[in-house]
């Protein structure tokens, strides 16, 4: 069914300032800019189903279930 070990990686969503939490537009160049990850949208707003090796089986969960 594929690689066990494999795992969602998180994308950047948005970019904040660390100091003062503002939201930024992107990357400006300004060295407090950090990156905001989150799993991607598909996997967060929609069902997904998952290979479960115990039961042999795929699962469904529900949207955000597996954030």
């Amino acid at each position: 069914m594929g690689d066990a070990s494999w795992r969602l990686a998180p994308v950047i969503t948005e970019w904040h300032n660390g100091l003062n939490g503002e939201r930024l537009l992107g990357p400006d160049g300004d060295p407090f800019t950090q990156p905001v990850e989150e799993l991607p949208c598909l996997w967060r707003e929609s069902e997904v189903w998952v290979w479960s090796a115990a039961d042999e089986q795929l699962v469904k969960y529900p949207p955000g279930a597996l954030c």
